[in-house]
């Protein structure tokens, strides 16, 4: 089971926690800026026998031009949603989008302002891109419920329109992560299967 985090120096602490929760990969994320070739290195010495990771990239607005840039092939590649940042999923440029859910719009009467609809769901689908849900979002949001709603209905969208979906802890700190099971039946109440889970885990 894979778990993506976002470490800060502290990826040593990460890799303790991984092993106690039985992860059986770690995909760590950082800023274009850091040099991830010298980070696998690091990391590699710190690794068990029971451990594998990958490092990748996590990129927004104002780094994403420099970042596409320096990517290589195969890097993983990942970013959270605003409006700005949907030319990334038309020209095939990120692995996984996160936090569609956290777009600053007021729910509607008859629908949630979720950030994800049918056009992008579309887009995502054709380009092989996968849809993240993010539990460091729900651990810090203000309002639970709505973000809780609208993960669900991203959900349902994701389904009927077949994109991939991650969900991952997105941790900046070990202790917001949680076990591959305990994962799995949180995102199970809010409507993913293990179907879902065998596409990205």
């Amino acid at each position: 089971m894979n778990d993506i985090i976002i470490p800060n120096n502290n990826e040593a602490e990460f890799i303790a926690m991984a092993t106690w929760l039985g992860y059986s990969n770690l995909s760590f994320l950082y800023d274009p800026m850091v040099d991830i070739e010298q980070k696998k290195i690091d990391i590699s010495a710190t690794l068990g026998q029971n451990l594998t990771m990958e490092c990748g990239y996590i990129v927004n607005e104002k780094n994403a031009h420099y970042a596409l840039k320096k990517i290589k092939e195969k890097t993983l590649v990942v970013s959270y949603y605003d409006e700005p940042m949907r030319n990334l999923i038309e020209e095939k440029q990120v692995d996984i989008v996160f936090g569609f859910e956290s777009i600053r719009k007021k729910d509607s009467l008859h629908q949630r302002s979720s950030g994800l609809n049918h056009v992008i769901a579309k887009q995502m689908h054709d380009n092989g891109i996968a849809c993240g849900f993010s539990f460091s979002d729900i651990l810090h949001a203000h309002n639970k419920d709505i973000l809780l709603g609208r993960m669900m209905q991203n959900i349902r969208l994701c389904r009927k329109f077949k994109v991939a979906m991650a969900a991952a802890s997105c941790a900046q700190h070990p202790f917001e992560m949680r076990s591959a099971a305990d994962m799995m039946n949180f995102f199970g109440m809010l409507g993913m299967n293990n179907s879902d889970f065998k596409t990205i885990l």
